[in-house]
């Protein structure tokens, strides 16, 4: 089941695990995760993978990603955030800085047959490259 799961709304961080059994912190907060996935909304699964693997790599895809938009989707978005009350979020620096925190976020999974396994990380995934 993919979901997100926030601890508490005082600054504890956002999670995301996937269907596949991948997991990453994806924000430092709620107001955090909104504003990623506003300012990615169809690609942010993207931006966090390369965010696992760099900064640079984050930037590529973010900009690959941001030439495909035009000027009413743009405008939407912005519409959104000042509905939601969430500002710009520089993110490059907001989510490099949530996957790479530490502790390192590692949750185990309770299977279905009584064991456990420590989730997968979004680093292994081999795109974007």
């Amino acid at each position: 089941m993919n979901g997100m799961h926030s601890k508490d709304a005082n600054g504890v961080p956002i999670v995301y695990l996937s269907c596949y059994g991948e997991a990453s912190r994806i924000a430092s907060s709620l107001d955090n995760a909104l504003a990623f996935i506003v300012a990615c909304p169809s690609y942010w699964m993207d931006v966090l993978t390369a965010a696992h693997k760099s900064p640079s790599l984050t930037k590529q895809v973010i900009e690959h990603n941001e030439a495909d938009y035009d000027s009413e989707y743009v405008e939407a978005r912005k519409r959104l955030r000042k509905l939601l009350k969430l500002g710009d979020i520089d993110v490059i620096k907001k989510v490099c800085a949530a996957v790479n925190a530490e502790p390192r976020f590692q949750p185990i999974l309770s299977n279905g047959d009584g064991t456990t396994s420590q989730a997968r990380s979004f680093a292994g995934r081999p795109f974007p490259q």
